[in-house]
């Protein structure tokens, strides 16, 4: 409110001027600037543009030719070493499994009779292998099989064969085929005991009444039969030994042991 220039005593020429300046700061005060659609976007001296966001700044460019990470922290990508690409085929990552699967079983994948008296604390020897047979069963359709008969009198009786196929996928298929076969001999049960890749498991009883414990065992592309008589078939020690003749056929495995 402009005073009255009759109490003040002050010109009318300055209170004209004040009261213009009054009126002109009254409609600048609180007021925030925009820019019109049609103007050159340069504001007027004076004029603060109005920030994007509270308490923010705008983002600055990239530099030219340069990407922003897509990687969250700490994560070093598929490309650094030691790591693999999960998207990649398996052969991609491991080379487990490439190579052909051997024509000739090496003795170092057999039983040997030195190892099996050190374990069962009786002398062993080396026999000849019977025939196929329920009792004596040899995997079927390998590339390549060597059997070993080891006997230790009043020990009982053990015979090994070790087959090599061409993939996993041929040995699993053989250990199944021994399982339907061991099913239809004479007066066997059989069971999985879960060793290896496949395996099969069954108590054979001859038409005279003597038992054969038979375990058959895929690893790698290798199959193992053990076929005991005797003592020798004790819950413990035949583990043990079926943990051996399991440990043995990566000797028989196309990538050997590893």
């Amino acid at each position: 409110m402009v005073r009255d220039a009759r109490r003040s005593g002050v010109p009318g020429a300055a209170l004209a001027l004040a009261a213009a300046l009054l009126m002109s700061g009254c409609g600048a005060g609180g007021s925030t600037a925009t820019t019109n659609a049609g103007s050159s976007g340069t504001p007027s001296a004076g004029v603060t543009a109005a920030p994007t966001a509270s308490g923010s700044q705008p983002a600055s460019p990239s530099p030219a030719g340069s990407s922003l990470p897509t990687l969250p922290p700490g994560d070093p990508g598929t490309d650094a070493p030691g790591t693999d690409d999960p998207n990649a085929t398996p052969s991609q990552t491991d080379d487990h499994g490439s190579a052909p699967a051997r024509t000739a079983v090496p003795a170092q994948a057999m039983l040997d009779a030195a190892t099996v008296a050190s374990m069962t604390g009786s002398q062993w020897s080396t026999g000849a292998a019977p025939k196929d047979s329920c009792t004596a069963p040899l995997p079927r359709t390998s590339v390549a099989h060597r059997s070993v008969a080891l006997s230790g009198g009043s020990a009982g009786g053990i015979l090994e064969t070790v087959a090599t196929y061409r993939d996993a996928a041929a040995a699993v298929a053989a250990v199944r085929d021994l399982e339907r076969r061991l099913a239809a001999c004479h007066d066997s049960d059989a069971s999985d005991p879960r060793i290896g890749e496949a395996s099969v498991q069954a108590t054979v009883t001859s038409p005279d009444g003597t038992t054969t414990l038979v375990t058959a065992i895929a690893a790698e592309g290798v199959v193992a039969v053990l076929s005991g008589k005797g003592p020798v078939t004790a819950a413990d020690l035949w583990s043990s030994l079926t943990d051996l003749a399991l440990g043995n056929t990566c000797a028989a495995a196309a990538d050997g042991c590893h």
